[in-house]
């Protein structure tokens, strides 16, 4: 199956990037999480790592060039069936958000000297742990998810990227500075509580969908394979739901 690969989207107020890498060529084999380029915003700097296993037919995007959200980047040739690699697709926005929080410090972020008495300190443990909980989820199986879950998921992963993104730019030198800590600090300290409980519980759903979609997929697979009623699988899966 013949696939575009598109600009992803990590924030709702982010529109357009720059092509910093291009890692891939025409004729080379892509593995599923595999970075293939880098891109950089005014807010985020950040590594795509593929959601499919393929072969790169075309590199549509140059290092220097601005995109905007939803343009191509790549084709191409997955070895995926066809519902899986829509249901990949449909994921990568979640995926490569996951990635972004993963690959922060919480210590640089908040903490960095530059930032002198402009310093976020307040939110460190908040950062640490939504760091920490990015990290022991990069490998959950969103295409196992329905697509309610993820946009769920990737609603509450914008929350919390735009307020890492706003103490990871922030400028202790701008004129403005002393302006822009209060509000950025205001806005944190408003809803960061909120934004993590909730990203704790849509976690633990989809690790509980991924968990019931799994077993699912692997009783349709006997029964297709061996001809047999998936009745003890469906049994199991009625346990997992409890």
């Amino acid at each position: 199956m013949r696939i575009e690969v598109l600009v992803p989207q990590i924030g709702e107020d982010l529109f357009e990037v720059k092509v910093v890498r291009v890692l891939v060529e025409e004729g080379d084999r892509l593995a599923y999480d595999q970075v293939y380029m880098s891109l950089a915003t005014d807010k985020v700097d950040i590594e795509l790592p593929s959601n499919h296993t393929g072969t790169v037919i075309e590199v549509k995007a140059k290092v220097g060039e601005i995109l905007r959200i939803g343009e191509p980047l790549l084709v191409l040739e997955t070895d995926e069936a066809v519902e899986v690699a829509e249901r990949n697709e449909e994921s990568a926005n979640v995926r490569t958000a996951l990635r972004y929080l993963a690959r922060q410090d919480a210590e640089n972020l908040c903490s960095r000297q530059e930032l002198g008495a402009f310093s976020f300190d307040e939110f460190k443990g908040f950062v640490e742990e939504t760091i920490t909980l990015a990290r022991e989820n990069q490998t959950l199986p969103l295409g196992l998810l329905d697509e309610q879950l993820v946009d769920r998921l990737q609603k509450t992963l914008y929350w919390l990227t735009s307020f890492v993104a706003e103490i990871q730019r922030f400028d202790p030198n701008a004129m403005t500075a002393f302006v822009n800590h209060a509000k950025i600090a205001r806005t944190i300290r408003e809803d960061h509580k909120k934004a993590l409980a909730r990203f704790i519980e849509t976690l633990e759903s989809a690790r509980q969908a991924a968990k019931v979609g799994f077993w699912r997929s692997a009783a349709e697979l006997r029964a297709a394979t061996h001809g047999r009623a998936a009745s003890d699988s469906a049994h199991v899966i009625a346990r997992l739901r409890a």
